[in-house]
């Protein structure tokens, strides 16, 4: 990646204050960053353009965080892309499926986050 071009983030949240509030922090820390409503939204942005790193809710309407992370990693043209995924939820079920998707992803080199 060369010096001039800027790393492009892509954020996936259907909380608007949440999307607006790490748009504005991001921006302002010089990353190029494309926000998306939902999870379709969200695919339709990053096979437009190819962001550097994805940070996407888990809990969204239409398609969720972690359906969107398998749809990318079964496509090679995604399926490099780093995600962090977000999630105001700590229930068990949901902590449950992160793991079951962490241990699958991270046996092919996949990355992802907790946060």
């Amino acid at each position: 990646m060369s010096d001039d071009r800027k790393t492009r983030i892509l954020i996936i949240d259907d909380d608007i204050g949440f999307l607006d509030l790490l748009r504005i922090h991001l921006s302002a820390a010089g990353y190029a960053v494309q926000i998306a409503e939902d999870g379709v939204t969200g695919g339709r942005a990053l096979l437009a353009q190819t962001p550097d790193l994805i940070v996407s809710d888990v809990n969204m309407p239409f398609l969720n965080g972690f359906e969107l992370l398998s749809l990318m990693r079964s496509d090679a043209s995604t399926a490099s892309i780093p995600v962090i995924l977000l999630s105001g939820r700590s229930d068990g079920d949901t902590m449950a499926k992160a793991d079951r998707k962490s241990t699958r992803l991270n046996s092919s080199h996949a990355n992802i986050s907790y946060a």
